[in-house]
């Protein structure tokens, strides 16, 4: 049997014999006469160096003339690409696995003009869905884009399943010309309506039905996708938060009574009959 090196040495032998044989026939070479190079026309007094062009071509076509890489090698390159494995990559391959097992599950029927992004959003939301009729929505060469966003500050103590069927539910009313929440976010009951059709509990709040949890039902669900959840390992840390200084000086009179005062205070609480002094530990 034939090794891969020894075919690489017959294809490298074939390539360098054809290219040597075709620069003899287009190029009269005379030893008194100067050499020009093949490509840039530049003068030289070395002979051409044609053998190594020919290689990589020649050897890979002979090895796999289909061009089409092995599972082997998918796997191969998909571990080693990158300078290590911090990768979003995995991420959003999970992303986009979950939305198509909801498509399928549910059959919802959506349009692929769509893109996932994970990075920083606002601090308020896990995530969220922006149609492909916002001013600054994604576009591709061909067509407009709806995107779902992850929030990278909330990977670690948030589902990125529960937002991302949240998301999803906001995607299918837009689909479907359904106006689910408004300007200032406040979810009405088309969208808890379409939420609770992908397993979600709903529960109200100062934003409408804007909270979504998972349900055993979800969780069930989850099971049967066959979830990875360990290729959210990679999420951003939060800044802490700092306490808050108030400029207002704390002021207490003998019963007890406090009262913040951005000035100096001179007043008698009419409970006790004193004065409000200023509380020197408050600094």
């Amino acid at each position: 049997m034939i090794s891969t090196k020894e075919r690489g040495a017959t294809a490298f032998k074939q390539g360098t014999d054809q290219i040597n044989k075709v620069i003899k026939q287009h190029i009269n070479i005379n030893s008194n006469q100067e050499e020009k190079t093949l490509r840039t026309g530049i003068e030289t007094e070395k002979p051409l160096n044609i053998g190594l062009l020919p290689i990589l071509p020649i050897v890979n076509s002979f090895e796999n003339p289909s061009g089409i890489k092995s599972e082997n090698a998918q796997e191969t390159e998909s571990e080693t690409c990158g300078l290590n494995k911090n990768s979003f990559i995995p991420m959003l391959t999970e992303c986009e696995r979950f939305i198509n097992f909801l498509n399928n599950r549910f059959s919802l029927n959506l349009t692929p003009n769509y893109v996932i992004t994970i990075n920083k959003a606002n601090k308020n939301a896990t995530g969220f869905f922006m149609p492909k009729e916002n001013e600054e929505h994604y576009t591709n060469t061909t067509q407009d884009l709806n995107n779902i966003n992850l929030n990278t500050l909330y990977l670690k103590t948030n589902s990125p399943y529960e937002v991302l069927a949240h998301e999803t539910a906001h995607f299918i009313n837009n689909n479907n010309n359904v106006k689910d929440c408004s300007s200032n976010q406040y979810h009405n009951k088309h969208f808890k309506k379409q939420a609770e059709i992908l397993l979600l509990e709903v529960k109200k709040t100062n934003k409408g039905y804007s909270q979504t949890e998972e349900t055993e039902l979800f969780k069930e669900m989850l099971t049967e996708f066959n979830p990875k959840p360990e290729v959210f390992d990679i999420c951003q840390n939060q800044k802490a938060k700092k306490p808050s200084k108030t400029r207002n000086k704390l002021y207490i009179c003998s019963c007890g009574v406090k009262v913040r005062c951005a000035t100096d205070l001179k007043a008698t609480c009419n409970t006790c009959n004193t004065q409000f002094i200023k509380d020197e530990g408050d600094e």
